[in-house]
């Protein structure tokens, strides 16, 4: 699932982006179509060169990234350029959804990007102020996420998937109950809120003080909210490694990171669950110390899946 950048600019500026910082959004060049094309090219020729930076290695689907993919001037042509070259490949898209707010714009997207696909949008807050407090996005930002949103689920065909993402740092906790009712109670038919633990890297270090948290703290009020949290379609937890977490929320949990961005500790050796676990985020090991994580025993009743992206199934009753 290699991570493509589309496009370095963006409407927003989310206190919680982890894109690199310095002249990340002046490489306009790096990231034109010709550019693309070379890029996908060598991706699709192999021979163990590393093209994207993020999961090149994969072979099922692309997530398109930013920035902001859909303010790429030839976006269109480049969604139209990877699903002539990889027809095999399903599309995702991350986006904050502003863009399709216009109708006819997400009309085009759907059309052009096919099935299977999906589209993982932002979400900071459930109302006005809130969100574009968070996500450093002028008036009328929140507005146009949601009807970007809706539209997606009004227009989409079979086979496309509408997920909603929150990213936690300290400054969403607060309102976190507010805005999982807002989704629930505005979008019941979307197909997955993912909750994401933030990375403590690139433009998020510029607020890092607003936005510290520890997992276990995090983790304590997600527990809080289980009611809510079990009643969604699908509920998906990020980047927590498992000793984070009170087990009745390990089967939420979906192990994502790359590889090359987490550590274990020395004590992690003898946790029985160390296999199914994404690990620590080497940001959080070295900017909070993960002295609030220490290894689990494995409770009873959880059921492993085999799979190692999603470790275990429902707690048995």
């Amino acid at each position: 699932m290699p991570d493509v950048p589309l496009w370095t600019d963006c409407n927003q500026a989310c206190a919680f982006c982890s894109n690199p910082t310095g002249d990340f959004r002046e490489q306009a060049q790096a990231h034109s179509f010709e550019a693309l094309k070379e890029k996908l090219a060598r991706h699709k020729a192999g021979g163990g060169e590393r093209v994207f930076a993020k999961f090149d290695e994969v072979r099922d689907y692309f997530t398109l990234t930013g920035g902001e993919p859909t303010m790429h001037p030839r976006f269109f042509d480049v969604l139209e350029h990877i699903k002539r070259e990889f027809p095999e490949r399903e599309l995702r898209m991350l986006s904050n959804a502003r863009t399709l707010a216009s109708e006819p714009f997400a009309r085009r997207l759907l059309d052009a990007a096919g099935i299977p696909f999906e589209t993982g949008v932002i979400l900071c807050g459930p109302d006005a102020e809130t969100h574009e407090r968070i996500a450093g996005a002028a008036k009328g930002a929140f507005s146009q996420t949601v009807r970007g949103i809706e539209n997606l689920l009004r227009l989409r065909k079979e086979g496309q998937r509408v997920e909603i993402r929150m990213v936690l740092t300290a400054l969403q906790m607060p309102s976190l109950r507010a805005t999982l009712k807002f989704i629930g109670e505005r979008f019941p038919e979307a197909d997955r809120v993912t909750l994401i633990f933030f990375e403590m890297e690139g433009r998020s270090e510029w607020r890092f003080d607003d936005l510290k948290i520890e997992m276990t703290e995090c983790a304590r009020q997600l527990d809080a909210l289980y009611s809510i949290l079990r009643d969604f379609r699908e509920l998906r937890l990020y980047h927590f490694p498992l000793c984070a977490l009170p087990a009745r929320l390990w089967p939420f949990v979906w192990n994502t990171l790359d590889p090359r961005k987490v550590v274990f500790k020395l004590e992690c050796r003898d946790c029985p669950v160390r296999l199914s676990c994404v690990g620590i985020h080497k940001t959080y090991a070295r900017k909070m110390g993960a002295g609030d994580l220490r290894p689990v025993e494995r409770p009873s009743g959880l059921a492993p899946t085999g799979f190692p992206f999603h470790p275990f199934e429902a707690l048995r009753r």
